[in-house]
């Protein structure tokens, strides 16, 4: 009938007008991704992040310099502590994944003495985004383990000595890792304002 693919049109065209008037609206920043891993008393820590995330913080730089600048925003954001005692991050590398469009860059944390427990306060874009999240994958020894860290749970503690993971929203195995894909893969279509525009043309 034509006039229901005339209010299709008329409905679709709104809200394409609406996305274009507002596009500060039209993406949250995007997932991160973190790996920690534990050996012998050093830590590693690789941070992959999407090249859009870096140059939505700064917008008004080349990307030659937005990666500079991150480079230094990301070390007063992504605090390691031991025993207590800031441990001190320093960069070995950066490598693109033009794939995926996106950024890892590989830290070592030097910490005084000897490893006992590991604090990780994680406060990066939520500047820029409240809705914005990172997965930690964390090993140690045969201990593995999965957290989503969000603006309202940001802090996660390994206890090296006792090799357990302790944070309200850890899940160990597949399935907790499936789970949280699963979730912010969902809050990640919610975030996007052209995403929710794309499934309601779908629907339409």
């Amino acid at each position: 009938n034509k006039n229901s693919l005339h209010k299709k049109r008329k409905i679709l065209f709104l809200l394409f007008a609406l996305f274009l008037l507002a596009p500060v609206l039209g993406h949250e920043a995007s997932l991160t991704y973190t790996q920690i891993s534990i050996v012998d008393e050093r830590v590693e820590i690789n941070y992959t992040t999407p090249e859009a995330n870096i140059l939505l913080l700064f917008q008004n730089n080349t990307a030659e310099e937005a990666r500079t600048l991150f480079h230094d925003y990301f070390l007063s954001r992504f605090l390691v502590e031991n025993n207590r005692i800031l441990c001190r991050l320093v960069l070995k590398g950066e490598k693109d994944n033009t794939e995926i469009d996106s950024v890892l860059f590989s830290y070592d944390a030097l910490c005084a003495g000897n490893l006992s427990a590991l604090n990780i306060t994680y406060n990066v874009f939520f500047d820029y985004s409240d809705l914005h999240e990172n997965i930690v994958d964390a090993r140690y020894g045969n201990m593995t383990g999965t957290v989503r860290l969000a603006k309202s749970y940001n802090y996660l503690t390994i206890p090296v000595k006792n090799a357990e993971m302790q944070q309200s929203n850890i899940e160990s195995g597949l399935f907790g890792a499936i789970s949280n894909f699963f979730v912010l893969g969902v809050w990640h279509i919610l975030a996007g304002y052209d995403h929710i525009l794309f499934v309601i043309s779908l629907l339409l």
